[in-house]
């Protein structure tokens, strides 16, 4: 377990010729040799491991969490074509929040990374968590252009109606900022805000009329308020800031 926590794979290689050893077995957060060296991107360590022949390659932490998903977070992507390259493993495997690895990779903007698993066969790109946010929700809300654009390319995706909530949720964020430092500026001051019947907003006020808007205007009109468009606004208020926990 140390040795392949710090990269020592001649070490790890002398562990696994001797007999009755435990490859599989786990530390007190539930990592097992392999997760501990997926994590820290020792290639050499990863394969050393995954040539032994009792290797779990897709054992789990008590959250889920797998050697694959651990090296996509992280944006290790030669451990991750290593991983993927094993026999049995699945690319698909989530922890207990739905979380899988092209998740991870996704929202940490490691484009390499999300290729390679773009690559795998059987990969499902469409999975959700739990919450319902997928992989290209969550690289579109934290402005990760090269990864959407990475997903995108992908035949298999399917632009659900919930996909249009991506555009929707990040200017939620943008609104929400603004609606901060709008308040920020307002308490400097004792002026009440001025009224609309003064005229238009003075730039120090910063009143911004579309913090508490719901819908966005070249989305949806003001006057519309059914159909599949609006649907896709009322579906994208379930999200918020706990979808982006892992």
């Amino acid at each position: 377990m140390r040795a392949a926590r710090n990269g020592h794979t001649e070490t790890v290689t002398a562990l696994l010729a001797a007999p009755d050893v435990e490859v599989n077995s786990a530390d007190g957060t539930g990592y097992t040799a392999l997760m501990r060296a997926a994590v820290e991107g020792y290639i050499e360590a990863v394969t050393a491991l995954l040539a032994a022949p009792s290797l779990d390659v897709n054992a789990a932490d008590g959250f889920g969490t797998t050697a694959l998903m651990l090296a996509a977070e992280e944006g290790h992507t030669r451990t991750v074509r290593a991983l993927l390259a094993a026999p049995g493993l699945d690319v698909n495997a989530a922890t207990g929040l739905g979380w899988t690895a092209l998740m991870r990779a996704a929202v940490g903007g490691h484009t390499e990374t999300v290729w390679a698993l773009l690559a795998t066969p059987g990969l499902d790109v469409n999975t959700a968590t739990d919450a319902g946010v997928t992989a290209l929700m969550l690289s579109a809300t934290r402005g990760h252009t090269a990864t959407v654009r990475a997903l995108l390319a992908t035949l298999q995706l399917a632009l659900a109606p919930r996909h249009s909530c991506t555009f929707y949720r990040a200017s939620r964020v943008v609104r929400r900022l603004v609606g901060v430092r709008r308040r920020a500026l307002s308490s400097r001051s004792p002026a009440s805000p001025p009224s609309l019947a003064t005229g238009p907003p003075s730039p120090r006020s910063h009143s911004l009329p579309v913090q508490r808007s719901r819908t966005l205007p070249y989305m949806v009109s003001p006057a519309r308020t059914s159909g599949p468009t609006f649907e896709v606004h009322r579906r994208s208020e379930m999200f918020d800031d706990a979808d982006m926990r892992i």
